[in-house]
């Protein structure tokens, strides 16, 4: 069922402050001296993501299948999507091709982001399993090859993104104190501490300035905004207006002056459980869609997009809804990408690209 109005959305944040339903995607604690999880291999999971020689083939449409393994999609180039495949960073070219291991024997932290690139290199944070799982920041080129460590880490890792110089990370909290905004040399060194105190998720860079999701509290987490501070230091300042926590964001329009995010719940309001994706634009947030738990969703072209319930939708930044495609292949993750051509999303027989 799709909701779309304001009213929705205050009657879903209403019923989610009441005793009857969980906090709204609030992460456990983490906790610095936490051990690492045990490795992950496909030989030991029944539920491997990569497809299986008996799994049947997704239906024809307009798409196109570029690999036959299911990829947590995180970040694109030009050229090509990377990703997490159980242990290994992974390359996927977006003409399609084999799936290309960059890194293996890694398990990245289960923060909002995972993973950054700039013109040449992967960065990610991640439990390293070739070392006894020790917590750190690694570098490996786009073309694969040797993996260095540019820091040790005593965190898991929120959110991470690059500029020239720099590599960003975030942390929300250990225990109940709060961590805040970091960052590393991108040649390596010690990781400097560059606003504290502040549960952060998202990062990203645009022009001169990092910007962050700021949620309220470390534990139960209903309200925040989106803070950012200039790339050379400065004053921090608020981007956008204290409101419902931009959990999952992806900026729509330059400074996120509208942007989307994506909020899972369990209330009586719904059908069922599920997901929904809000608009945000300056203190007005509208419901975009509102579905399984299995939706997936991104921004591409100053559009957003969202995949469930067999179809994809496309919002702009008003929030009307056009319909893409149907009979769409379901969603094996959450996070899908896109550019000015493609939708790229992952669905439990592959990763697939369809045309806006």
């Amino acid at each position: 069922m799709r909701l779309r109005s304001t009213f929705a959305v205050l009657s879903l944040v209403a019923c989610a402050r009441t005793a009857e339903s969980p906090p709204v995607e609030t992460p456990p604690p983490k906790s610095p001296g936490s051990v690492a999880p045990a490795p992950v291999s496909a030989a030991s999971t029944s539920d491997a993501p990569a497809a299986s020689a008996s799994a049947p083939p997704p239906p024809s449409g307009p798409w196109t299948t570029l690999s036959k393994h299911s990829v947590d999609l995180e970040v694109a180039d030009d050229d090509a999507l990377y990703g997490v495949h159980w242990n290994d960073i992974v390359r996927v070219a977006k003409k399609g091709g084999a799936q290309q291991t960059l890194s293996s024997g890694y398990q990245t932290f289960a923060g909002e982001q995972r993973i950054a690139v700039d013109s040449t290199e992967v960065y990610f944070g991640a439990f390293d399993h070739n070392a006894g799982g020790q917590r750190g920041l690694f570098r490996v080129a786009k073309e694969g090859g040797t993996t260095s460590k540019l820091a040790a880490l005593d965190f898991d890792v929120e959110g991470i993104a690059v500029d020239d110089t720099r590599v960003y990370l975030t942390h929300r909290y250990d225990g109940e104190k709060l961590r805040g905004i970091m960052a590393v040399p991108k040649k390596g060194g010690k990781v400097t501490m560059l606003v504290a105190n502040r549960s952060a998720g998202k990062v990203f860079v645009e022009d001169a300035f990092i910007m962050w999701a700021n949620y309220d509290a470390a534990g139960i987490v209903y309200d925040g905004n989106i803070e950012r501070m200039p790339r050379k230091g400065g004053a921090v300042t608020n981007l956008t207006a204290h409101g419902p926590a931009p959990f999952n964001f992806i900026p729509l329009t330059k400074s996120a002056a509208s942007y989307i995010t994506k909020n899972c719940w369990d209330t009586k309001s719904t059908p069922k459980p599920g997901c929904a994706v809000h608009l945000q634009a300056g203190k007005t947030s509208t419901m975009l869609y509102g579905g399984s738990r299995q939706l997936c969703y991104g921004v591409g072209r100053n559009e957003a997009f969202v995949i469930d319930d067999g179809k994809a939708y496309a919002y702009g930044a008003t929030g009307k809804e056009r319909i893409i495609a149907e009979g769409v292949p379901t969603c094996s993750a959450d996070h899908a990408l896109a550019d000015a051509n493609y939708i790229y999303w992952s669905t439990p027989t592959g990763l697939l690209k369809l045309p806006w």
